[in-house]
């Protein structure tokens, strides 16, 4: 029995071999890090760094952590013990964690002697500064010594509070360190801020970011960067009745009012579509699609295309299948056609050769081939997919624009990369996020969820549509 389970480490530890192993603090991490690619994760209520920043005693993680962990993946999951501690060691056993890690990362509990793996049948993985500890871990019972690789050491001197310094290193290709990426695709790099004492400089943070194999450099043509595109509605839905024109209309002699004057937009409103508007001014890559009933509102508006008219639900019509209804309503199809929104823009803008690109944006409603129909028999050509449509699953990005023939000719579908959309909406990815509960959590994710889709296919040319929502405030943009 104990040849089996000696059999059995020593093969998950050749599993190991060669891959990442991550450190988490969440469920949601743990997620991220499998989808990444990650051969096991390291739970930790804590990353080492803040561990020996925070100073006092630190010892192993909270079990019900670990276990919240475990349930979370399909990976082997690790856990962190004290340096001698044989009962932190027999609690992650009983848990049924999958790696022990004997850590001098924690608070030592023995400073002469490690614990015996010999007596536990979960492997141990133990670091080793040099041959001779390596070899006195493995006579102990330690299944895994980690060997992670130093790139470079850099002296950055003296930085000043607000302060930057860019510093240059070189490594030769023929690097050991570099040899050991034997496949493509990205690998974590920890950038560390040493002290003259050797350890981290207070009150700084590791950088965590991704190291790739490339021939041509991340910016050469062999490594494109990812498109990303934004698109943010420019539309309001706080309509207010105009007293004075529903007045006129009333009473007799009111030819000169126009019935279109009858609905208006409050002063705060009005502010807030102009404050939108004038982000495409300052962000180039930001492509503002307006509601042509909005834009004489705004006045000069800055739209590199029109929706449909109100923001017309084409999606909901179409699953209704009762155009009557709607023409009882007073909602003609005419009202809501792409000719429709380009004479609004025209009378906005005072100019009757105006002419942009008109783009049906989906309602609440799914794309169905009904509503693809729909859209192209008004006049649209192009519609925005904010959900629903993606064929690919979140793991990786892809640029998905799609060509569908329908009865009234081709549309084309613009699909939003649904992570980054919801992270640009002010949403976390799941309720269990606690780290996206605030707009920087969400930030911290957006980028390093960008950083990972460009790294996951570093050799791959890309466009993604990332869609902002209809409430989203120039504040949150900026």
């Amino acid at each position: 029995m104990a040849e089996n389970r000696t059999e059995l480490n020593k093969n998950l530890a050749q599993m190991l071999k060669g891959g990442v192993i991550m450190d988490v603090t969440t469920p949601e991490q743990a997620h991220i890090a499998e989808d990444a690619g990650a051969c096991a994760v390291m739970a930790l209520e804590r990353i080492p760094a803040d561990i020996r920043a925070a100073g006092g005693v630190s010892r192993m993680s909270d079990p019900a952590m670990i276990r919240g962990i475990q349930e979370a993946v399909s990976i082997p999951v690790m856990a962190k013990v004290r340096i001698g501690h044989i009962a932190e060691a027999r609690i992650l056993q009983a848990i049924d964690i999958d790696y022990i890690d004997e850590s001098e990362v924690l608070s030592p509990a023995d400073d002469v002697y490690h614990i015996d793996k010999n007596q536990f049948d979960v492997p141990f993985v133990c670091g080793a500064k040099n041959l001779g500890e390596a070899l006195r871990r493995i006579a102990e019972g330690a299944a895994m010594i980690p060997t992670p690789d130093e790139l470079l050491t850099l002296d950055v001197g003296t930085v000043e509070a607000d302060g930057v310094r860019t510093v240059h290193g070189e490594l030769h290709a023929d690097a050991v360190q570099l040899r050991a990426l034997t496949a493509w695709g990205p690998r974590p790099l920890t950038l560390e801020l040493i002290g003259e004492d050797g350890g981290p400089l207070p009150g700084t943070t590791p950088l965590q970011t991704f190291l790739t194999r490339s021939q041509a450099g991340l910016h050469g043509e062999r490594t494109p960067a990812i498109n990303l595109t934004v698109a943010m509605p420019l539309t309001s839905h706080d309509w207010k009745t105009n007293t004075a024109v529903t007045d006129g209309l009333l009473s007799s002699g009111s030819g000169s009012v126009r019935p279109s004057d009858a609905v208006t937009l409050g002063t705060d409103d009005v502010r807030a579509l102009k404050a939108k508007d004038e982000l495409a001014a300052r962000f180039e890559h930001l492509q503002i699609v307006g509601d042509p009933l909005v834009l004489r509102a705004v006045g000069t508006p800055h739209v590199q295309a029109i929706s449909q008219p109100g923001m017309f639900d084409v999606t909901t019509y179409a699953r209704v299948g009762d155009a009557g209804a709607y023409t009882r309503a007073g909602i003609s199809d005419q009202s809501w056609r792409a000719g429709t929104g380009v004479n609004l823009l025209r009378s906005a803008l005072g100019d009757e050769g105006a002419q942009t690109r008109a783009i049906a944006w989906q309602g609440e409603g799914s794309w169905t081939m009904q509503a693809l129909n729909t859209a192209r028999a008004q006049g649209y050509e192009t519609v925005v997919a904010t959900r629903d449509f993606a064929l690919q699953d979140d793991a990786t990005a892809t640029t998905e624009t799609y060509r569908v023939p329908t009865d009234h000719g081709e549309v084309t579908v613009l699909t939003a990369q649904s992570t980054l959309s919801a992270l640009a909406q002010q949403q976390p990815t799941s309720a269990q996020a606690s780290a996206e509960q605030t707009d920087a959590g969400r930030l911290q994710r957006l980028i390093a969820q960008s950083a990972f889709y460009q790294m996951e296919q570093p050799y791959e040319s890309r466009s993604l549509l990332v869609c902002l929502g209809e409430s989203t405030n120039s504040t949150f943009v900026t």
